[in-house]
């Protein structure tokens, strides 16, 4: 009986080593799967912290475009403003321009000499002769003269 019992307390330590030993192996095993998690999820870590890295470089980007972007519509707006300010001006301008000259041609034609010369002056525009001219306005032959080379006409 003896005997029995150490067969029995054999079997027990060999089936214990045996578990120990599949329990080892188990343990091994598995802490080699965890580091090879662990690496992997240290390389994915590498990788969110690129993306990351990138992320906030286009973030400053979109920062400095959105910036650009404002400040282009506030000079649009600022250039709008001035080129409402200049059409104004150049209406104002128009009318008094437009004022100016009907002034110029009330004023020609009250003097009654200015409006012989104004007439002399077509004349020579078309081509008149110096006698035409004499006749037509009633001047003088030298003022005649005067008038042709001062615009241009030709002595006949």
């Amino acid at each position: 009986m003896n005997t029995d019992i150490y067969v029995y307390v054999l079997i027990g330590v060999a089936t214990m080593v045996v578990i120990l030993f599949v329990w080892l192996l188990y343990q091994n095993f598995y802490i080699r799967s965890m580091k090879q998690a662990y690496s992997d999820l240290a390389e994915n870590m590498n990788g969110v912290a690129d993306i990351l890295s990138k992320f906030k470089g286009e973030a400053r980007r979109w920062d400095y475009i959105s910036k650009a972007v404002t400040d282009a519509g506030t000079a649009q707006s600022s250039i709008q403003q001035l080129i409402g300010d200049l059409q104004s001006r150049c209406e104002y301008l128009e009318s008094k321009v437009s004022e100016l000259e009907q002034k110029y041609e009330e004023i020609q034609y009250q003097d009654p000499e200015g409006k012989m010369y104004n007439r002399a002056v077509k004349m020579v525009k078309a081509g008149s002769s110096i006698r035409e001219i004499m006749e037509e306005c009633e001047i003088p032959e030298a003022e005649a003269k005067l008038l042709i080379s001062i615009h241009g006409g030709r002595l006949k």
